[in-house]
C-alpha cells in the first residue's frame, strides 16, 4: 500500500522547503497547488483543497493559521466527511503521496485516524526566525494593505501572538513524535539549509525510493540567516516554554539544528530609534501615491429598500412570530411582491428560511419564484434530491440565476458536462460576469479546455474590462504548455491601469518559467499600481501606525521604508506590452 505522507511544522518557509525536496525527489503533492509570490518564489506545494478544509475547520473554532491555546476541535464524523474525497484523490494517483500544510501540525489526530498507511514529516525551525520572518511577511501585507481590520496588525499590535502560536504547533508536533515514533521523522530546517538531505532520510525511514540524487532546490542564499534577532520582551514563563520546546525538538530530531540564532530580548524603548516619518513620506512621494485631499467627511446616501406593502415585518423581540405564522399571512397577491418574501427572508436564520419557504410552497406547489428560492436553500443544505425538484421546476421561469444553481448542483452530482449546459444557458439569458466565472472554472476542474477557451473568450467581449477573464484564458494556456502565449496574453491585454490582476498572473507565469528577474519586476509594478489606486492610503497608513506601541510603530515603519525603497518607478512603464517586455530587464 501506498505511503500516505503529513508534512507540517509551524511556519510557510521551513515547511515549504521540505515539501520541494521531496516533489524534486519523486513524492507525488498533488496538481493544484497553491501558486508562487514574491515571499516564496519556488512556490508553497499546498493543496489548495485541503488548506481551505483546514481553514474551515479552524473558522468553526472561531480561530486563524495562528491559532495558540488549546487543539481545535472537530467532530470525528465531520472528519471523516471532509477528509474522504480528499483521501480518495490523491490515492488515484497510485504511487506514495504527500499533503503539505503547517496547520496539519494542529490536526494530525484526525488524519490518522482517516488514512490507512499515514506516516508524518515533520520540520521545525527556532521560534526567533519564525516569529522574525512572520513579521516582516505581516509588514508587507500591512504595506499592500494599510487597515486598523488587516489581521497582520496582530503580530505587530502584541508580540506574543507569533510566539504562541510556534509554541502551540510545536508542542502539537513533539507530542504526536512520541505518540507514534515510527511513523514521525523530525528534522530542523536549518539541517536542510546545511546540506541534510531530506530524500535520503525519508528513504531510510520509510522504506520509500526517493531520488537522493535530484536537485533540492534549497539555495542558503535565499535563506535569511541571522546570528541574533531582536524580540519585544515577553514575561519569563513564556520565554522558559519556548526554550524548553525548542531543546526537546533538538534532542528529538533525527537532524537538529547544529546553528541557530541568538534571541535578544529588549523592551519597547531599546528595540529601534525612531524612524523619521520624513523618510515614509519621501518614498511615497517619490512613487505618486496620492497625498490626502482636504474633503469634508460625506454621508451615504438614501438605501435602496423597497417598501413593504400588505405584509407584516418580522419583529425579532416578538417571540409568538413564527415562520409558520409568517406564511399563513402570504396569498396570491403579496407572493408576487417578491420584495416581501426578500424581506422576511433576510430577518430569518437558514433553518427558518427553509421552513418559512417550504409552509408557502404548501400552497403554491407550481410557483417558479418560491421553488426557486428553496431549491438553494436545500443546495446550500446538501439535499440535492429536494434541490433537484425544486430546481427543474423553477427552471420554467427561465431565469438565469436559477440555471447558475442548477449548474452548481450539477457539479455536486459530477454531472460536469451538464453544468457546463446549465451555466452556458444561463449566461445566455444574462451575462453575470461573477456566474461566468464559476462556469469558465468549471470547464477548467474538468478538463475541457476547449469549451473553457471558447467561454474565456465570449467573456472577454462581453466584459472587456474585466481582467478575471484574462486570468482565466492565461490559466488554460498555461495547462496546455503554451506559456508564452499566456505570458503575451497578460502582457498585451494589460490596459487597465487600475487593474493588478493580470500583473500578479504574468508575474506567476514568469516565475513558473524561472524568468525571476523579469517576475520581481512586475510584481513590483503590480504594488506599486496597487498602493497609488488605494482610497486615503496614507490616510490608513498613519491608523495603522497610530495603533502601535512608539517601538513597534517605528520597526514597522523601517520595515515599509526598505521594502518601498527597492522600487525603481521609472522601471515600470505604462502599459507593459508584449513588444517592451524585454526592457523589462
Amino acid at each position: 500500500m501506498s505511503l500516505q505522507l503529513i508534512i507540517c511544522g509551524f511556519h510557510r518557509s521551513g515547511t515549504s522547503m521540505s515539501a520541494q525536496a521531496l516533489q524534486r525527489a519523486g513524492l507525488y503533492l498533488g496538481e493544484s497547488l497553491i501558486h508562487a509570490n514574491p515571499s516564496n518564489p519556488d512556490g508553497h506545494f499546498e493543496d489548495i483543497e485541503t488548506v481551505n478544509l483546514h481553514d474551515k475547520w479552524l473558522a468553526k473554532n472561531n480561530t486563524d493559521w495562528c491559532h495558540f491555546g488549546e487543539l481545535p476541535f472537530v467532530d470525528s464524523a465531520q472528519v471523516e466527511l471532509d477528509l474522504a474525497p480528499v483521501i480518495a484523490r490523491f490515492d488515484k494517483s497510485n504511487t506514495h503521496w504527500g499533503i503539505k500544510d503547517p496547520r496539519a501540525s494542529l490536526f494530525l489526530s484526525h488524519w490518522y485516524c482517516a488514512l490507512q498507511n499515514p506516516a508524518t514529516i515533520m520540520a521545525y525551525r527556532h521560534y526567533a526566525s519564525c516569529v522574525d520572518s512572520l513579521r516582516r511577511r505581516q509588514a508587507g501585507d500591512l504595506l499592500l494593505d494599510p487597515s486598523i481590520d488587516n489581521q497582520s496588525v496582530r503580530f505587530w499590535q502584541d508580540p506574543e501572538v507569533a510566539l504562541r502560536s510556534w509554541l502551540l504547533h510545536n508542542k502539537a508536533l513533539l507530542t504526536h513524535h512520541e505518540q507514534y515514533p515510527e511513523t514521525c521523522l523530525l528534522l530542523s530546517q536549518e539541517a536542510q539549509v546545511h546540506g541534510v538531505s531530506l530524500a535520503y532520510l525519508a528513504n531510510q525511514k520509510f522504506d520509500l525510493s526517493l531520488n537522493t540524487e535530484s536537485a533540492t532546490g534549497i539555495d542558503i542564499k535565499k535563506t535569511r540567516i541571522q546570528q541574533s534577532i531582536l524580540l519585544p520582551i515577553v514575561d519569563e514563563q513564556l520565554q522558559s516554554e519556548l526554550e524548553s520546546t525548542w531543546q526537546k525538538l533538538q534532542l528529538a530530531a533525527a537532524s537538529p539544528a547544529l546553528h541557530h540564532p541568538q534571541v535578544e530580548w529588549q523592551s519597547d524603548k531599546e528595540i529601534a530609534k525612531a524612524v523619521l516619518e520624513g523618510e515614509l513620506v519621501s518614498q511615497w512621494d517619490r512613487l505618486n501615491i496620492p497625498k490626502p485631499a482636504n474633503t469634508h467627511a460625506f454621508v451615504n446616501g438614501v438605501s435602496d429598500s423597497l417598501p413593504i406593502t400588505n405584509f407584516r415585518s418580522i419583529d425579532a423581540h416578538e417571540k409568538e412570530v413564527t415562520p409558520e405564522s409568517v406564511a399563513l399571512e402570504i396569498d396570491a397577491t403579496n407572493l408576487y411582491q417578491r420584495p416581501n418574501i426578500h424581506h422576511v427572508l433576510r430577518q430569518l436564520s437558514q433553518v427558518d428560511q427553509t421552513k418559512f419557504l417550504e409552509h408557502v410552497l404548501d400552497k403554491f406547489p407550481q410557483d417558479t419564484f418560491i421553488n426557486g428560492l428553496l431549491g438553494r436553500l436545500y443546495l446550500a443544505q446538501q439535499e440535492l434530491e429536494k434541490a433537484e425538484v425544486c430546481l427543474n421546476l423553477a427552471s420554467q421561469e427561465n431565469d438565469h440565476s436559477t440555471w447558475f444553481h442548477i449548474g452548481l448542483l450539477r457539479v455536486q452530482q459530477e454531472r460536469f458536462e451538464g453544468a457546463i449546459e446549465a451555466f452556458e444557458y444561463g449566461f445566455e439569458i444574462h451575462a453575470n460576469p461573477d456566474h461566468g466565472v464559476t462556469l469558465i472554472r468549471t470547464c477548467i476542474d474538468s478538463g475541457n479546455y476547449k469549451k473553457a477557451i471558447y467561454n474565456c473568450e465570449k467573456a472577454m467581449r462581453v466584459f472587456p474590462q474585466d481582467h478575471r477573464f484574462t486570468a482565466l484564458n492565461a490559466d488554460v494556456l498555461c495547462l496546455q504548455d503554451q506559456w508564452e502565449d499566456a505570458l503575451n496574453l497578460c502582457l498585451n491585454q494589460d490596459f487597465k491601469s487600475t487593474d493588478t490582476a493580470l500583473l500578479f498572473k504574468g508575474f506567476q507565469i514568469l516565475t513558473e518559467l524561472g524568468r525571476s528577474k523579469e517576475a520581481d519586476l512586475l510584481y513590483n509594478k503590480a504594488i506599486i499600481r496597487s498602493l497609488r489606486n488605494q482610497s486615503n492610503y496614507r490616510e490608513r497608513a498613519a491608523n495603522v501606525l497610530d495603533l502601535l506601541s512608539g517601538a513597534q510603530a517605528s520597526a514597522l515603519q523601517k520595515q515599509w521604508v526598505l521594502r518601498l525603497s527597492g522600487f525603481v518607478d521609472e522601471q515600470y512603464p505604462e502599459p507593459i506590452t508584449s513588444t517592451n517586455r524585454t526592457n523589462l530587464c
